[in-house]
């Protein structure tokens, strides 16, 4: 390969990796674990308000469930992160249930945060730990 021939191949493969650097990734649906989420009759934000976002690439929608065994009925809800309304409804999730419960479906990019609180009359439930599928 003479030297013109070998730069313009640089050149080509300079640039391809360039777009590709540049170019956005496609993000794939995901879900984030929650450690420790430690909850009471009063409702609390997980994370002091973490915010999460539907996953393009996904399904659209928000689950979520215990990966621990939940010794208490809890209610979890997604809300919107600018306002703090609710969005979709909240999972009332029984005890000893660890099945994903479906908290809302949006388009990719909705912003949301995750609230809970066990059930009234129940106590608290200290470091369980959850997932967030998005």
């Amino acid at each position: 390969m003479d030297r013109r021939t070998r730069r313009a191949s640089l050149r080509a493969a300079f640039c391809t990796a360039a777009c590709m650097l540049a170019a956005p990734a496609m993000a794939q649906g995901g879900y984030t674990d929650l450690d420790n989420w430690n909850l009471t009759e009063t409702t609390s934000t997980w994370g002091g308000g973490t915010q999460f976002t539907i996953s393009a690439g996904g399904t659209g929608t928000a689950e979520y469930r215990w990966l621990d065994d939940p010794d208490k009925t809890t209610v979890i809800s997604a809300n919107n992160c600018t306002d703090g309304t609710l969005r979709g409804s909240p999972a009332t999730i029984p005890a000893h249930n660890t099945s994903y419960h479906g908290l809302f479906s949006g388009a990719a990019g909705a912003c949301f945060i995750l609230r809970g609180r066990t059930a009234i009359g129940s106590g608290s439930m200290v470091n369980h730990d959850g997932r967030i599928n998005r």
